[in-house]
């Protein structure tokens, strides 16, 4: 739900999906762009293993 709401560029409902959960939105941020991080990492370490 989080994800789409943000997808859909809805930001009222993201932050009342983080209220709700207790996430702040400067954490939510936080976590997201390590999760973009790591998954550039391992798509990195997959290509090289791969090719």
């Amino acid at each position: 739900m989080l994800l789409d709401a943000i997808w859909r560029n809805d930001w009222s409902e993201a932050r009342a999906i983080l209220r709700d959960v207790g996430v702040p939105l400067p954490k939510a941020a936080q976590l997201s762009m390590q999760a973009g991080h790591n998954m550039a990492e391992l798509m990195g370490a997959l290509n090289t293993t791969t090719h």
